[in-house]
């Protein structure tokens, strides 16, 4: 401790006016077996410190991973020498705070080498499946991450927190007639009881088996159900316009849009800092404020986006406590936990009320959607529903349009809400999709 405060010391010592520190490390475990032996057993560790030093409305940050006094002090000098080729900027840092907190996971470390081994071997296993479905497993692995971060500063802020999570995943393939089919199943979480709880081997088996045979339906307007992980992928695509600095710079759907409706009044979307629960959780964010639950939309009007310290002071508005960072970045602003909140209709009742219509249950090449038009044209396959019931696969068609359409087009709002590391949502049943295809 003393160390770092001699540091910020020395560095209001050499002119800046502010000097902040910003420390990370981590422990990391990982197993992965193959043929039901052990394939890769890894153990790590590392620490990362940025120096952020701030003077004359300029910034800049060095990182290392030394805490060494005399290291610290190096880091700062080269900073300092950095600053006349930066632009100056409006610079916000938050002080006079101090905190410590500790995210409870303690049983993730309390459970056992051979108890989490053996889950893997499991999830191996029934991956693999029976006679008729046998799948080539590639990999079947679990993690596990042990952090802490701390922020400490000249305005008097020091705040420190530890967590962990844990997580596995597995990957396979079925051939049948010459073509594979792949599965891929993952789960992430804080709680290894909950891990324990999932069947990821058969899950992971069930994608590629649903597959086989999978092969193209007709072009037109579809009304389909989204999954929940398709709705994930796109509501990670919306995200880019929920950034506080994409809105300062006319980047955003949502421009000039607060207090309008601006998707389906079904919808309602948050950032949620203090759901204990989830991976994203968080005591403070990259700033040092204090994380929280922020409502983005509420019945499909736009309420405001997310913001650090600094995008708050330049847009007049004030931090909703989601700066990101890490020791070597200079705070961003990022999502805790976003979700579209869970909705009271059951899939099955879904597949009823639809009939006749598709599931999509993937979506390929999201990186090229435009994200500020919201303009995309992405590659799907997913099920076929004749009847109120699934009858066969398909791939190889692209579904196109706006991200808004997409979300304004909602007829219903699933009760099956997943989350996929720090994203979250339920399966969506919409109108009007546009889907080429044979």
């Amino acid at each position: 401790m003393k160390n770092l405060t001699d540091a910020i010391d020395y560095g209001l010592s050499r002119g800046c006016n502010d000097i902040e520190l910003y420390i990370e490390t981590s422990s990391n475990l990982e197993l992965e077996i193959r043929a039901g032996k052990l394939d890769k057993y890894q153990e790590s560790k590392a620490q990362g410190i940025g120096v952020r030093v701030i003077k004359d409305h300029k910034q800049s940050l060095v990182y290392g991973t030394s805490d060494d006094t005399k290291d610290l002090q190096k880091s700062i000098d080269e900073a300092i020498e950095i600053l006349e080729f930066m632009d100056e900027d409006d610079i916000e840092i938050h002080g006079d705070e101090e905190f410590k907190g500790n995210i409870e996971s303690e049983q993730i470390f309390q459970a056992s080498y051979n108890t989490k081994l053996d889950y893997i071997i499991e999830q191996e296993k029934n991956g693999i499946g029976n006679a008729v479905t046998k799948a080539l497993v590639e990999s079947t692995a679990y993690e596990e991450n042990k952090y802490s971060k701390q922020i400490i500063n000249s305005k008097g802020l020091n705040k420190t927190e530890t967590g962990a999570y844990c997580g596995s995943s597995i990957s396979l393939a079925i051939n049948q007639d010459g073509v594979n089919e792949t599965g891929y199943a993952y789960y992430y979480t804080r709680d290894i009881n909950e891990l324990f709880k999932q069947d990821l081997g058969n899950e992971a088996n069930e994608k590629a088996r649903e597959m086989l045979g999978a092969g193209l339906v007709n072009s037109k307007k579809y009304t389909a159900i989204f999954s929940a992980e398709v709705v994930v992928d796109l509501l990670r695509l919306l995200s880019y316009s929920f950034n506080g600095e994409n809105i300062y710079k006319g980047k955003s759907l949502f421009k000039d849009k607060i207090g309008l409706k601006v998707i389906s009044d079904k919808l309602n979307i948050i950032d949620d800092g203090n759901d204990v629960k989830a991976l994203g959780f968080t005591y403070f964010d990259g700033d040092g404020v204090m994380a929280k639950r922020t409502p983005i939309i509420k019945d499909g009007v736009f309420l405001g986006g997310l913001y650090n310290l600094s995008m708050a002071k330049k847009a007049g508005s004030t931090t909703t406590g989601n700066a990101t960072r890490s020791h070597s970045s200079l705070p961003n602003i990022g999502y805790h936990n976003l979700c579209i909140l869970n909705g009271d209709v059951d899939v099955k009742d879904m597949m009823i009320e639809l009939n006749q219509g598709i599931i999509l249950k993937e979506l390929m090449g999201l990186h090229m959607a435009n994200p500020i038009t919201g303009e995309f044209s992405l590659g799907a396959s997913g099920m076929i529903i004749e009847n109120g019931k699934i009858n066969g696969g398909f791939r190889g068609v692209t579904i196109s349009g706006n991200i808004l359409d997409i979300f304004s087009n909602i007829i219903a709002v699933g009760n099956d809400f997943q989350r996929r590391t720090t994203v979250g949502a339920p399966s969506l049943l919409i109108q009007d999709v546009i889907v080429s295809g044979s």
